[in-house]
């Protein structure tokens, strides 16, 4: 009887240990709202959740750290490092796009972040690290908020807005520049 209790506490630490461990993963295969810990962030629109899921962060573009022009590798690294500090190693809130929705293959992941009631995407673009994309847009409930926070950053030539000439900064865009 000693036995079989040592092995029906053994199989309830090993069920407890399981659901534990499933919570942590985020099932991230749908459309939805769900929570997920940001292990590390690879680019300025780029994170790895715990499980090894790649997110892209819908609806802005950020320029890439292996970009010809020095500008725009110095805005990449600034990217990086200020999503770095906003998401990395912290629980955040995604809603997944629906691949289907957007035509891509679902080998990542694309999502709205948000931590502490405040979208990431948005802060990206308000910096001036971010644009809104021309690629993958923001759907129709986020639009106007993106071209919003990219005019912010415009208006206070932040970021990617510091150097461009004024013909771009009026038309609010830079997507022939980098992608």
């Amino acid at each position: 009887m000693k036995h079989m209790k040592k092995c029906y506490n053994g199989i309830h630490i090993f069920i407890v240990a399981f659901l534990f461990l499933n919570i942590l993963i985020v099932d991230v295969s749908a459309g939805g709202f769900f929570e997920g810990h940001v292990e590390k962030v690879i680019e300025g629109n780029m994170v790895i959740l715990r499980g090894g899921t790649v997110v892209q962060y819908m609806g802005i573009d950020v320029p890439q750290m292996r970009d010809a022009n020095p500008f725009f590798r110095d805005i990449a690294t600034a990217a990086l490092k200020y999503n770095k500090q906003l998401v990395e190693k912290k629980t955040v809130r995604l809603e997944i796009v629906d691949p289907q929705n957007i035509g891509v293959d679902d080998s990542k992941k694309y999502a709205y972040i948000f931590i502490g009631g405040q979208m990431i995407n948005a802060l990206m673009l308000k910096k001036g690290y971010a644009l809104v994309s021309k690629a993958f847009p923001p759907e129709d409930k986020y639009q106007d908020f993106f071209i919003r926070s990219q005019n912010e950053a415009v208006a206070c030539t932040a970021g990617i807005w510091k150097k461009l000439s004024s013909s771009q900064k009026k038309k609010g865009t830079v997507d022939h520049v980098f992608q």
